[in-house]
């Protein structure tokens, strides 16, 4: 098996990416200083930088950020962290600066309130497989609602389906016929948890 070494991989993830250029040119808060550095002017007046680490000689603890999503109605940008066989998330507050990891690119709830971030990684395992959801306090910061890393399965096309439901695809994959699975999963905000309506289901 031929490897490709690290800091060719990381080149060519480092190029101009034209969804981040996009959102540099719809969005003057956040500009890149140079090639190496992405920064985010807040409403209070700070700048939030995030630099590129560049590892020599073999590139394998280098780390690339890029910008991949505002949310104008949160004020809330999307980061992407990129090393070596993974990637991070992150969300940083237009307002306050405040920079928050997360388990993938949030999605808000139709009324703004919470964010959902999921990510799928059964199969290579180098990232944290399962779902999140965060609940935006009054004061702007971040309160993890709910967590679960150690499902079976991965989650993908996570949508709200209102305020208090959230529907998502199971992956699991068979390694008898190589094949994916899927089926649907659901989880619903009920008396002031968040559970699946089949809890007997939830690990299949």
């Amino acid at each position: 098996m031929t490897h490709i070494p690290a800091m060719i991989f990381l080149f060519a993830f480092s190029q101009p990416d034209s969804l981040e250029n996009q959102l540099l040119s719809l969005y003057p808060q956040a500009f890149r200083e140079d090639a190496t550095t992405l920064s985010i002017a807040t409403a209070n007046g700070d700048t939030v930088a995030f630099r590129n680490r560049y590892d020599s000689p073999d590139g394998l603890r280098s780390t690339l950020y890029s910008l991949m999503d505002y949310l104008p109605a949160e004020n809330l940008w999307t980061v992407k962290t990129l090393g070596y066989e993974w990637i991070g998330w992150q969300v940083v507050d237009g307002v306050t600066g405040s920079t928050t990891a997360t388990i993938g690119p949030p999605v808000p709830s139709p009324d703004g309130t919470r964010l959902l971030c999921m990510n799928e990684d059964i199969h290579a395992g180098y990232t944290p497989n399962g779902i999140q959801v965060w609940r935006i306090e009054p004061d702007r910061s971040l309160f993890l609602e709910f967590e679960d890393t150690s499902v079976p399965w991965g989650p993908r096309n996570g949508q709200w389906l209102n305020d208090t439901t959230i529907g998502f695809t199971k992956l699991t994959y068979d390694y008898d016929t190589y094949d994916y699975i899927s089926s649907r999963g659901k989880l619903m905000l009920i008396d002031s948890l968040w559970m699946p309506p089949d809890p007997e289901n939830w690990d299949w």
